[in-house]
């Protein structure tokens, strides 16, 4: 099985390539969703074999010809970024995909075709998520997001944050069972089954902000998150937890 090799540059655009029956294969899915077959007559007869530039003896001839054909169409990538995929080719984890910037090159760019349960779950995932971003900003009409309301509460506040958190568990849960090798019977996944999730989908590495709000902190939500201390160590998630099981006394 060839072995396939990926980057992502400075501007967010991801290709790969991989070697197959003597022939080298580039791919960059924004462009097309099949690879370009080329042949190593590509390499030698633009005289790359002997260019010091464009032959870094450093790296692999497959990694030198990648970096000269991606950059004849404008794409340039270190050398040193590249790394070696550890799934096989066409093999994926259900799910587990960052996404892309909006204004991207690879807006609108799908890896894989959805099933049809996976199409039905993020078409509600994405109303239930504009249904909490529209009681977001009702609230907003009567709470200015501001420092010197950080410790307002009240009872729509507490509502939302129920709902937030639901929503974030219900797809915690998704993911996590369809990446288990097998779901054991009973399983009820609790945090400390969670939290596995979050080296997994970088959970670390997101952050929000308001932009329509000056002054607004960068708001990491996961960069807390603790093995040990799994439900307590994210603290929206332990006001959650506390006032759903105590409105009276943890409101």
């Amino acid at each position: 099985m060839e072995v396939v090799y990926a980057f992502v540059n400075d501007n967010r655009v991801f290709g790969a390539f991989w070697e197959r029956d003597g022939k080298a294969y580039m791919f960059l899915p924004h462009l097309k969703r099949s690879a370009i077959e080329m042949d190593w007559q590509h390499w030698y007869g633009t005289g790359a074999e002997n260019s010091e530039e464009l032959n870094d003896k450093k790296y692999s001839r497959l990694i030198n010809f990648a970096c000269m054909y991606f950059s004849m169409s404008g794409i340039y990538f270190e050398r040193s970024s590249v790394c070696q995929m550890t799934t096989p080719m066409g093999c994926y984890y259900p799910r587990v995909w960052r996404g892309v910037p909006s204004l991207g090159v690879l807006a609108g760019y799908r890896a894989i075709p959805p099933s049809l349960t996976e199409f039905s779950a993020g078409k509600q995932a994405v109303v239930a998520a504009t249904s909490l971003f529209g009681g977001l900003v009702d609230l907003f009409r009567y709470v200015e997001p501001n420092k010197l309301n950080d410790n307002v509460y009240g009872h729509r506040i507490r509502e939302l944050l129920i709902l937030a958190c639901t929503e974030v568990e219900s797809h915690w849960k998704s993911v996590l069972l369809l990446n288990m090798k097998v779901v054991p019977n009973n399983f009820h996944p609790k945090t400390r089954d969670y939290v596995k999730l979050c080296p997994v989908l970088k959970l670390k590495e997101w952050s929000v902000t308001l932009n329509d709000y000056f002054g607004s902190d960068l708001i990491s939500p996961f960069d807390s998150w603790d093995e040990s201390k799994s439900t307590q160590s994210l603290t929206w998630y332990d006001a959650y937890n506390l006032v759903k099981h105590d409105r009276e006394g943890k409101f």
